[in-house]
């Protein structure tokens, strides 16, 4: 047998058998299959995009922080601490921990004070200060 009779006779033992039509069609059928499930989650899912982060907390981040009073900066107890994936309420010395995504915002809010807003852009310590709440004035003490 002669080289080239030698590697004619591998090649036909490493080559394919063409598909029959049943083959073919379940092919084709899953093709399709996954192009209505990626148009699906197209529409279902519009802000996020078909390609998505797989695991699951990539952008999410553990803040922790204090939230005092304005003007003298005295802790602040019992304020609540809300983001887009968690809630908090600050111990007795104003502290809190709270998980968020990367570029979501955190809202804190307590009686007496005006809510405030605070983007999350990484896991750093945050001071969040909190102004009393304007109160209009009435109409007796105008007279």
């Amino acid at each position: 047998m002669s080289l080239w009779e030698k590697e004619q006779s591998e090649q036909t033992l490493h080559t394919r058998e063409p598909k029959s039509l049943g083959d073919r069609f379940s092919r084709y059928a899953r093709l399709a299959g996954l192009f209505v499930l990626a148009t699906a989650a197209v529409w279902l899912f519009p802000r996020q995009g078909l390609f998505c982060s797989l695991s699951p907390g990539a952008d999410s981040l553990t803040v922790p922080g204090i939230v005092k009073a304005a003007p003298r900066g005295l802790p602040l107890p019992q304020a609540t601490v809300y983001s887009d994936r968690d809630l908090a309420v600050t111990d007795d010395g104003g502290s809190f921990r709270i998980a968020a995504r990367r570029g979501s915002f955190l809202t804190v809010e307590a009686p007496g004070f005006e809510p405030a807003q605070c983007m999350v852009r990484n896991d750093a310590p945050l001071i969040l200060l909190l102004f009393p709440e304007k109160v209009p004035p009435s109409e007796g003490a105008a007279q």
